[in-house]
């Protein structure tokens, strides 16, 4: 577990972290804004609306995009040194782990800030064996369920296929990595990442469940997993699951 030095400093309010020594690392995995489109055409949120649809070019669109540019680098978990090295799941097994997550921890992400109770759909097409992502989130924006849709390539799927990249439709920014970076696949997943900086690196960490509202036990073990593994888990912030209802 990384111990935090006198060189470590927290800006108020979210404000950036720095932290001393060259600890471990991560990726990304982003969910921005794209095409949208409801699990059931049928579906309404309990306040008389379903899920928004909104073209790529539209101006909700742009004022999103230019709010997480703005909100991108603040509160950002930093780190001093290269991105550590980080397991690789040889026997990583897709069928299991598709499905819906829920989030419920996270360090802070600045993309995400548009939105409360994150979760997302992992899908298989079997006929071409791609898979794709649906990211459902309430947008504090708009007030309403929101939810963005991308692309899940393995980037390396035989010697690690734990190791993802993202690709959402209709942003300016093509691509995220991102891992699997431990999973039981029934109760709990972390999903990690790293971005290198011109001075050290930035980390992104999930926690996330297949239960909306899981047990106690079912985080203790996630978080237990991932001290084992080196990550720093008091930069975990707990996320709204209030409106996970809703949608």
């Amino acid at each position: 577990m990384m111990s935090k030095n006198k060189g470590d400093r927290r800006d108020q309010d979210r404000g950036q972290v720095v932290v001393g020594g060259t600890d471990e690392t991560i990726s990304i995995r982003p969910s921005p804004p794209s095409g949208y489109d409801s699990p059931n055409p049928h579906s309404n949120t309990g306040h008389g609306c379903g899920f928004v649809k909104m073209g790529g070019t539209t101006m909700m669109m742009m004022i999103m995009l230019m709010m997480m540019m703005m909100i991108a680098v603040k509160g950002q978990v930093y780190f001093r040194g290269d991105c550590p090295i980080t397991p690789i799941i040889k026997d990583f097994d897709w069928e299991r782990y598709l499905g819906r997550w829920f989030e419920q921890e996270r360090y802070f992400v600045g993309h995400q800030e548009v939105g409360r109770c994150w979760s997302g759909i992992y899908i298989k097409d079997y006929k071409t064996g791609n898979i794709s992502t649906k990211a459902y989130f309430w947008d504090i924006l708009l007030n309403r369920p929101t939810v963005l849709t991308g692309d899940v390539t393995v980037t390396r799927p035989y010697s690690a296929p734990n190791f993802l990249t993202y690709t959402l439709h209709g942003m300016p920014v093509q691509e995220y990595h991102y891992q699997v970076l431990a999973t039981d696949y029934d109760s709990w997943t972390l999903e990690y990442a790293c971005v290198p900086q011109p001075i050290g690196h930035t980390r992104l960490v999930w926690i996330l469940t297949r239960s909306p509202h899981p047990p106690y036990h079912v985080i203790g073990e996630a978080k237990t997993t991932l001290i084992s593994l080196g990550i720093d888990v008091k930069f975990l912030e707990k996320e709204d699951t209030s409106c996970y209802k809703h949608y």
